[in-house]
């Protein structure tokens, strides 16, 4: 179809709630379901989710489009919080951490930032990939994953430059 498809999800929120609150409030978790749900089926919702992700919530006209109503009452900083949320609930850890240690190795040619190493958008490379080597020590990495590590350019399982030449 080339005209798109809407979907409102209405959630009332309290006047008396402040926004960070009223956005990790049970009542938003229809709206993460069913952007789940959306991203599972739809790879390029996935992307500018990701995209978001790094850019600071920057969504940039495309696919998701936070539209509140005119003339509402509406907490201040409601749409900054809704859209952090959103990055947070929707955005699995494994891709945005393969995203990032990629964006990594297209910028420094390696795979082995420093363990302190935060990127420009706050994304703390050092410590995830301190923490990816850990999960593969406890086998709690699939396969796939595992090998898709090993494919960057100076991956290794251990800090060691004589175990990583």
């Amino acid at each position: 179809r080339s005209d798109p498809s809407v979907i409102i999800i209405p959630v009332l929120i309290p006047m008396d709630q402040d926004a960070v609150s009223a956005v990790h409030a049970s009542q938003f978790d229809q709206v993460w379901e069913v952007l789940n749900a959306l991203k599972s089926h739809d790879d390029i919702l996935q992307h500018e989710i990701l995209t978001a992700a790094r850019n600071g919530g920057d969504f940039r006209a495309g696919k998701v489009i936070i539209d509140l109503p005119s003339g509402a009452r509406i907490p201040d900083g409601f749409a900054d919080a809704l859209i952090a949320r959103m990055i947070a609930c929707s955005v699995d850890s494994w891709d945005r951490f393969y995203d990032e240690i990629k964006r990594f190795v297209a910028d420094h040619r390696h795979a082995r930032p420093a363990q302190r190493y935060i990127t420009a958008d706050n994304y703390p490379l050092g410590k995830r990939v301190t923490t990816a080597r850990q999960r593969y020590k406890r086998r709690n990495l699939t396969p796939e994953q595992i090998a898709a590590l090993e494919a960057l350019p100076g991956w290794g399982w251990s800090t060691s430059k004589k175990d990583n030449p």
